[in-house]
């Protein structure tokens, strides 16, 4: 089947040598044009007010307070965000919202530190740390160089493992090997909170928590009795159903790959690509698995391979949590508002058809209308000029505009849609469960 989107495929494609020439260009005719510039309004990047961008229950809380302060990109808002347990800085307002539920769930953890039974296991961890389960865990290398029996089995599962690099907020290959990091992995499910979050005061956390628990052997039941009520919110915030959070909490990151390998598979996905996904380590074992499961939910989609191709192009893991959002999104967008008949990828962005319509999501915080906004969304309407039969073109933002950006959208035929976190929400596809094995 040949593909709609192939005649359109290099309108947002340059080469170095381009973009180095569109860059110098580029930077002499705003010079020499300024005055024309500023009549097209134009806007630049600019600190915004916290009271401006955030309901007064993520500005402050029992365990954190944002700075008044906030910076904007012209797309993403970044927060500094101050707590009980040290300073964060936060990329977008989807993320600032996880990190204060996590927030919370480190005060829960410390409380559970503070009990009997806790300080127990404590006691026994403190004693095979004598012994040396602890010691494989905080020094590997000085451990194995006395004694190596004991770890036959768990090479047993180790083949994935050695054939590909831990991802970001995987533990290392040596703790996944000693069963470490499954008492990690349970520990933080039955906070409700990502083992593979980015938030360093967490995973500290988590790992002292599970360095105690590991060696002591409190087992996750009898830990559960002693988390205090109201936490275990962070994955609702985060999105997925509650199938799906169980199978990424229980299940190692390696057979989580290899079940998204299968599952790609199993969409004709091109192997090689599927290869490429699969090794992108910026994307956490959490986010590949949510992209999977949103492809999932698009059976009679064209072109799923177009997502992977965006995927794979993904540099840093802020753009990777980006980019799993845009996939949950599309998916509810699916269900709830018009099929989705095809993707297609044209770097950086990524475009859908519904019948008639164009339909570009992007969960950006706040936008605002910058020469590079505009040149965009020029390309995309000569790339819809091109495709035939698009009547609409609707852009879907996970924030808020400015209402320069508003009027510059409706100039060039945008429909827009603002504050679509909740009404693209994943939590909506509750219903549907996890995917089948």
């Amino acid at each position: 089947t040949k593909d709609p989107w192939d005649t359109m495929r290099g309108n947002l494609l340059m080469t170095v040598i381009e973009k180095y020439v569109a860059w110098v260009l580029g930077f002499l005719l705003t010079v020499a044009l300024t005055p024309v510039l500023a009549q097209q309004a134009f806007e630049a990047p600019q600190p915004l007010n916290v009271v401006e961008v955030l309901p007064s229950s993520l500005r402050k809380g029992p365990f954190h307070q944002v700075d008044d302060k906030v910076l904007n990109d012209g797309y993403m808002n970044t927060y500094t965000v101050h707590s009980s347990f040290g300073t964060l800085k936060v990329i977008s307002t989807a993320s600032l919202k996880l990190r204060v539920e996590e927030l919370s769930a480190v005060d829960a953890m410390r409380q559970v530190e503070e009990t009997d039974t806790f300080q127990q296991s404590l006691a026994e961890s403190a004693q095979n740390t004598v012994d040396g389960v602890v010691n494989i865990i905080d020094d590997p290398k000085a451990a194995f160089s006395g004694a190596v029996t004991g770890v036959g089995k768990a090479f047993q599962r180790a083949s994935e493992a050695i054939q590909s690099s831990p991802g970001a907020g995987e533990d290392s290959r040596m703790e996944n090997l000693i069963g470490y990091s499954n008492t990690k992995r349970e520990y933080a499910h039955a906070f409700g909170v990502d083992v593979y979050s980015p938030n360093p005061i967490l995973q500290q956390q988590l790992d002292e928590m599970a360095k105690a628990g590991y060696a002591g052997s409190l087992s996750v039941t009898a830990l559960k009795a002693l988390i205090p009520g109201g936490v275990g919110l962070a994955l609702s915030v985060t999105g997925g159903t509650q199938l799906l959070n169980d199978l990424i909490a229980t299940t190692p990151p390696t057979e989580l790959r290899s079940i998204n390998r299968d599952r790609l598979s199993a969409m004709n996905i091109h192997p090689d690509l599927i290869d490429l996904f699969i090794d992108k380590t910026v994307f956490t074992p959490r986010d590949q698995t949510l992209i999977v499961a949103a492809l999932e939910r698009l059976p009679k989609t064209q072109g799923r391979s177009e997502f992977i191709k965006f995927a794979i192009s993904t540099e840093t893991k802020d753009m990777a949590a980006f980019r799993t959002r845009v996939a949950m999104m599309y998916a509810v967008y699916n269900q709830k508002n018009s099929p989705v008949d095809s993707f297609g990828f044209f770097s950086p962005v990524l475009l859908a058809r519904a019948g008639d319509t164009l339909v570009f999501i992007v969960p950006v915080d706040h936008l605002l209308w910058t020469p590079h906004t505009d040149h965009i969304l020029r390309e995309i309407n000569r790339i819809a000029a091109k495709l035939g039969g698009i009547q609409k073109k609707q852009l879907w933002l996970a924030g808020t505009l400015t209402d320069t950006s508003r009027i510059g959208l409706k100039d060039l035929g945008w429909e827009v849609f603002t504050n679509c976190d909740e009404s693209l929400g994943w939590r909506d596809l509750a219903e549907q469960g996890a995917p089948e094995s």
